[in-house]
């Protein structure tokens, strides 16, 4: 048993070939879902060239403080990215896959608003409180 998808013209085929062959993910928690809505996305990414390769929980005496994520720009193009998540942003700043830190980023809103160039892949640490 197999699947077979095939992509013709696509803006972002890479976008599509993953979302093709993963579910979604889900997370159990006592969040407070959003207004109107019982469910949420854990992430979102306002730009199409841009794609989460990994995640991790970032947790302090056994609470969950933040994510860590691992972003990579897909098509060749620099833009500003914005990343939403279930819980407003309170500090994100860049690091290098060591965990040291190399920088902040902008948090408006609750949203982190990050500046990416052609092919960058990076990764965020990103603080609920």
């Amino acid at each position: 048993r197999f699947q077979l998808g095939i992509g013709v013209d696509l803006v972002y085929p890479l976008l599509h070939a993953h979302q093709f062959g993963q579910p979604p993910s889900y997370l159990a928690g006592s969040f407070i879902p959003p207004s109107g809505h019982p469910t949420s996305s854990l992430l979102h990414l306002d730009a199409k060239n841009v794609m989460a390769t990994h995640w991790d929980v970032l947790q302090e005496d056994d609470q969950v403080v933040g994510y860590r994520v691992r972003l990579m720009e897909t098509a060749g193009r620099a833009g500003r990215v914005r990343l939403t998540s279930f819980q407003p942003a309170v500090t994100a700043q860049q690091c290098n896959l060591d965990g040291s830190h190399l920088g902040d980023c902008n948090v408006e809103d609750g949203q982190v608003l990050l500046e990416m160039t052609a092919s960058e892949w990076v990764q965020l640490e990103v603080r609920f409180q």
